[in-house]
């Protein structure tokens, strides 16, 4: 439903008229943005474990509908990261131990967010800008760092476990952000700004090993530092 609301915004503006001869049709460019993501429960036994620090970097386009109107879009690839604590019957060596697992996920996604962009008229050499869309992801790689408490005794830690299968394979997210655009030199402007990605979409999959709930309900969030470059 709120992907059908956003294109329907989208096409509402591009029917409503023809993009003014001194704005750019098309631009595009980079970013480089570092982030803060957390995972957000109401599952008893799930506790999240504070905030991790990630990074994302991707290719920009933006199609502009009228002067003060544009279409973002491109790709991201994100690293959001999380902490959580639950209780896990933990496979050590193929054998099942009941106990207490810390674990720090490291999850990789291929994003293709879409969505409206606002700006403000120039003031000087900078315009303000707010964005709302959605962000469509992909899991890439699902990675952590475990540390496990036996419940008999003994401590197990894994640096580098793979959770890719344990992880669901899409993300949905709802995208909201505001900034500022600065015109650096002719054809060239620096963005930067700040941007909340609230996942929607539960990210784990079912799993008989988890003592409390099969099938925990958890989503990923993140709020980034928006930091790049257009052309």
């Amino acid at each position: 439903m709120k992907r059908l609301i956003v294109i329907a915004i989208l096409f509402l503006f591009i029917g409503s008229g023809i993009c003014k001869a001194q704005e750019k049709a098309f631009v595009f460019g980079f970013n480089l943005s570092p982030n803060l993501g957390w995972l957000k429960t109401d599952t008893k036994g799930f506790n999240n474990e504070g905030v991790i620090p990630g990074v994302s970097w991707g290719f920009i386009t933006e199609f502009h509908l009228l002067e003060n109107y544009a279409i973002s879009t491109g790709f991201n690839v994100a690293y959001i990261y999380g902490k959580m604590n639950f209780q896990y019957n933990y496979s050590i060596e193929n054998v099942n131990y009941p106990g207490h697992l810390t674990r720090k996920y490291k999850l990789q996604y291929l994003q293709i967010p879409l969505a409206l962009k606002m700006k403000t008229n120039e003031l000087g050499k900078i315009r303000i800008y707010g964005i709302i869309g959605l962000g469509t992801s992909f899991l890439i790689r699902g990675m952590a760092k475990d540390e496990f408490k036996k419940n008999a005794g003994g401590t197990y830690t894994d640096e580098k476990a793979n959770i890719y299968d344990d992880v669901v394979f899409f993300r949905e997210s709802l995208i909201i952000g505001a900034g500022i655009e600065t015109a650096i030199a002719e054809n060239v402007i620096l963005v930067t700004g700040v941007k909340f990605d609230n996942g929607f979409m539960n990210i784990m999959q079912e799993d008989k090993r988890y003592i409390v709930e099969d099938e925990p309900k958890v989503i990923n969030n993140f709020i980034e530092l928006t930091i790049g470059v257009l052309f």
